[in-house]
């Protein structure tokens, strides 16, 4: 239940942050001009580069959804605890009802 629950989720914040990746967005584009730049100054192809430094991002929004992903699952695991455990104290031991007798050798 948990690893559907956490791939569910990694989706869910995987799409969330890939909304913010738009040709439009500055902080994008710097981002990726920067990767391309350094991958450049190191001898790499600009097309090359471009690709290594979109698949960096991709990594790097991968890791980042999947942290959220944890998250929420931790919060999930705590909330589900925090529901039973009232109902240990309910639980009660049989009184009056003795164990059955043990042969000791």
């Amino acid at each position: 239940m948990i690893g559907t629950y956490l791939t569910q989720h990694i989706q869910y914040h995987r799409a969330d942050l890939v909304a913010n990746f738009y040709a439009g967005n500055p902080v994008f584009e710097e981002r990726v001009r920067m990767l391309t730049g350094g991958m450049i100054a190191k001898g790499t192809s600009p097309i090359e580069a471009h690709q290594r430094a979109m698949a960096l991002l991709d990594g790097q929004v991968m890791r980042q959804a999947a942290m959220l992903a944890y998250n929420d699952c931790w919060l999930f695991i705590l909330l589900s605890f925090l529901c039973v455990i009232p109902a240990v104290f309910l639980l009660r031991k049989r009184r009056g009802a003795p164990g059955a007798p043990i042969d000791a050798h």
